[in-house]
C-alpha cells in the first residue's frame, strides 16, 4: 500500500472515530423522558401528577382540568423501580406546589412478590410507598391499578392468574389501611378489556378509551377496596378463564363491509367502545356508521334531507352523496363486494317521541329496507327492535301522545322482518334485561352504557351471515 493510500486510511478513520464521538455526545445532551420530568417537575406549576409503570401517552391534562379542575401533570417517564418513583415524589413535594392529588398507576408485582407457594411478602418498596402516604396526610393518593387487555390475561395459566390476582388484592388490602389513599380497578368493565381495540397496546389504552377510564376514576366507578376486592378479583377472575375459552371464537370477518343506519343507540359514540366500533375490534368487520342520535325512521320534513332521517341517510348513502361517516370516513362504493355488505338498521325510539304513528314508522322502514335490496340484493339486513328500559322507570312503560308505548314500534319491526325476510335482533330476548341485570347494560331509560354496548356489538356478531 503506498504511503498516499495509508494517510487516507488514517484520515479516514480518525473522521469516523470523531464522528463517533460527536455522536455519543450528542446524545447525551438530548434531555430523555426521565430528565425532562424532573425538570418540569422542579419548575413548572401543578397541583396534581399522574405517573405510571407504563405509558401515559394517550391520557391528556385537559381531561384532568375538564372533570377535576386539576392542573396535572401527566409524566412522560415509565418508571421501572419503586425507587424511581420515590425519586419523582421527592421531587414533586420539594416544589414550591401545593399538591392536591397523587395518580399513581402501579404494577402490584413492584410492591409484592411471591414467598412460597402459599404465601405473598411485601417488597421494600411498599414501605418507601406509604411513607410518603402518611407523611402528607392531606394529599390524596389515587391508586390505578392496571387493567390490560384480554390478550395479557388470556396467556396467564391459572397459577399465574391466582398470583397475580393475589398481588392486587394484597395492595388493595394495605393501601386502603390509608385514609388518604382510593384504589381504584376497572376489572368490572368488561367492555374495556374484552375488546382488543380498546388498545394501543396490551397496557395502553387509545385516546379516547383513556379519557373514559379518567372519568371513570373522578366518579368512582372503578373504585376497590378493603371489603369488597376479593369479591371483584373472584368474579374478574371467573370472566378471564370464561374468555380463555372463547376468546378466539370470533368470526373473522375482514371481508365484510358492515353499514349502520340508526339513532342514539347506534351513533351516540365514537370509536372502539361504540356499537360499530366493538364490532370491528372483534372481527376486523369494515364498519361505516352513518347513525345519528335523536334522528327519526320518518322523515319529519320531506321537503329537505336536514333531519338526518333514515330516509335522508339512505337518500344520500344510495345516491352517492359527499357524505361521511361519524369518524368523517367516505363509503368506498366502488371497493366493496355488494355479496359481501350487510346493513344494520335501528329506528322507533325517537319515532315514539315525536308521537309520529306506527303505521307511517313501519310505511317509512318497509319503503327503506326494499330501497336497500333493489341496489344490493345479496346484502344482509339486520333490523333491530326498540327498547325501553323500563326497569329505569320502575317498571311502568311510557306511553306517548297517540297513546303508544315503545313496544308497539317493536312489534312493528318483528313484522317487517318476517314479512320482508330480513334478520331480526330483538333486543331484549337476546340481551335478556332484566330487573337485577338492567343497570349492568343501560345508562338511562334507553342509552346503553359500555357494557350494554360491547354486548349489544357481540349481539349482532351473532347474526351476521360468516359467508
Amino acid at each position: 500500500m503506498s504511503l498516499k493510500n495509508k494517510i487516507t486510511k488514517h484520515i479516514l478513520f480518525l473522521i469516523a472515530i470523531i464522528l463517533f464521538i460527536t455522536l455519543i455526545i450528542f446524545l447525551f445532551m438530548i434531555p430523555t423522558k426521565k430528565s425532562r420530568d424532573l425538570q418540569n417537575l422542579s419548575q413548572l406549576p401543578y397541583d396534581s401528577i399522574f405517573i405510571s409503570s407504563y405509558s401515559l401517552e394517550n391520557y391528556s391534562a385537559e381531561t384532568f382540568k375538564a372533570y377535576r379542575g386539576l392542573n396535572t401533570y401527566i409524566c412522560e417517564y415509565s418508571y421501572k423501580t419503586i425507587p424511581e418513583l420515590t425519586s419523582y415524589l421527592d421531587t414533586i413535594f420539594n416544589s414550591n406546589n401545593v399538591i392536591d392529588t397523587v395518580y399513581i398507576e402501579i404494577d402490584p408485582s413492584l410492591l409484592f412478590k411471591k414467598y412460597n407457594n402459599y404465601e405473598i411478602k411485601p417488597r421494600k418498596g411498599l414501605d418507601d410507598l406509604s411513607s410518603y402516604i402518611t407523611q402528607y396526610p392531606s394529599v390524596t393518593f389515587e391508586i390505578i391499578l392496571p387493567t390490560p387487555s384480554i390478550k395479557h390475561w388470556a396467556a396467564l395459566d391459572e397459577t399465574k392468574l391466582n398470583q397475580t390476582l393475589l398481588f392486587y388484592q394484597y395492595t388493595i388490602t394495605y393501601l386502603d389501611q390509608y385514609s388518604n389513599t382510593l384504589c381504584f380497578f376497572a376489572g368490572n368493565e368488561e367492555w374495556l378489556y374484552l375488546n382488543p381495540a380498546n388498545y394501543d397496546s396490551d397496557y395502553v389504552p387509545n385516546s379516547l378509551v383513556s379519557e373514559r377510564l379518567i372519568c371513570f376514576v373522578f366518579s368512582r366507578q372503578i373504585s376497590i377496596n378493603l371489603y369488597n376486592c376479593e369479591e371483584k378479583l373472584l368474579d374478574f377472575k371467573k370472566i378471564v378463564l370464561q374468555e380463555q375459552q372463547t376468546f378466539s371464537q370470533y368470526p373473522n370477518l375482514s371481508h365484510k363491509t358492515v353499514v349502520f343506519f340508526g339513532d342514539s343507540i347506534l351513533g351516540l359514540q365514537n370509536g372502539s367502545y361504540s356499537v360499530p366500533g366493538v364490532i370491528n375490534g372483534l372481527t376486523n368487520a369494515n364498519i361505516y356508521n352513518y347513525a345519528i342520535g335523536g334522528t327519526t325512521a320518518c322523515d319529519l320534513d320531506p321537503t329537505t334531507d336536514t333531519d338526518n332521517s333514515f330516509t335522508d341517510q339512505l337518500n344520500n348513502f344510495l345516491n352517492r352523496a359527499d357524505f361521511y361517516t361519524r369518524d368523517n370516513t367516505q363509503f368506498p362504493y366502488d371497493e366493496v363486494k355488494p355479496q359481501d355488505m350487510v346493513f344494520v338498521i335501528n329506528y322507533g325510539f325517537n319515532d315514539f317521541l315525536y308521537n309520529l304513528y306506527t303505521a307511517d314508522y313501519e310505511q317509512t322502514l318497509r319503503a327503506g329496507i326494499a330501497r336497500i335490496s333493489a341496489a344490493y340484493p345479496e346484502a344482509q339486513i339486520i333490523i333491530m327492535t326498540p327498547y325501553e328500559n323500563i326497569y329505569h322507570n320502575g317498571g311502568i312503560a311510557s306511553v306517548n301522545e297517540q297513546g303508544l308505548n315503545v313496544q308497539q314500534y317493536a312489534d312493528v319491526v318483528i313484522k317487517i322482518a318476517g314479512d320482508m325476510d330480513i334478520t331480526l335482533l330483538d333486543i331484549p330476548s337476546n340481551l335478556d334485561i332484566n330487573e337485577s341485570n338492567n343497570s349492568f347494560y343501560f345508562d338511562d331509560s334507553c342509552h346503553y352504557n359500555e357494557n350494554g354496548r360491547y354486548y349489544l356489538a357481540k349481539c349482532i356478531i351473532s347474526i351476521i351471515n360468516i359467508e
